[in-house]
């Protein structure tokens, strides 16, 4: 039909050049014109999933450090996964693909922390367990927020937060109880 030599060169064109929110745009009016018009139905369905595919991957984008949950972690990778094992795409989502890789693998990467104590002063690290009593201890953690809270029989307890980030080199963390009761 007319309808659909005018506007299928255009919506090819613009889902080649991953400007899928024109395509759906353009895919509607075709279907407005001529309800029947195949190539429009099937073009809103796969501009509409397009979209809605660009906008998680830009929200993982826009805030990794949710990454550092391991709840948004499993998300993201399964999302990651359906997305190699469906998608062929054009470049901008490869990119932003490969972006999301990259992010996964630095919030997975286990990071050395250095905490010192007084070997006097029982060490808990939330999320991770009981460290016990020491001088010095090396523990390997991914990135995040933690909290150290130090305990000592006759002395203030102490609470150390302890942000770690893809970037930190080796963080150094004193948990000691100094002050009497």
């Amino acid at each position: 039909t007319g309808v659909q030599t005018c506007a299928l060169p255009i919506c090819q064109a613009l889902e080649a050049s991953e400007h899928w929110n024109d395509a759906l745009a353009t895919y509607r009016r075709a279907e407005a014109i001529d309800a029947t018009v195949f190539f429009a139905k099937e073009g809103i369905a796969r501009a509409s999933r397009m979209i809605a595919l660009q906008a998680r991957l830009d929200a993982y984008l826009a805030k990794p450090e949710r990454l550092y949950s391991p709840a948004v972690q499993a998300e993201a990778s399964k999302f990651l996964a359906s997305l190699d094992d469906t998608m062929s795409g054009g470049t901008r989502l490869a990119q932003d693909r490969q972006r999301l890789a990259e992010a996964l693998k630095r919030a997975t990467t286990k990071i050395t922390v250095r905490v010192s104590s007084d070997n006097a002063t029982e060490v808990t690290l939330y999320r991770v367990g009981r460290l016990g009593r020491f001088q010095n201890r090396e523990v390997m953690l991914t990135p995040g927020t933690y909290t150290l809270v130090g305990s000592r029989p006759g002395y203030k307890d102490v609470r150390v937060e302890l942000i770690i980030s893809p970037e930190s080199d080796s963080p150094h963390v004193v948990v000691a109880c100094k002050e009497p009761v």
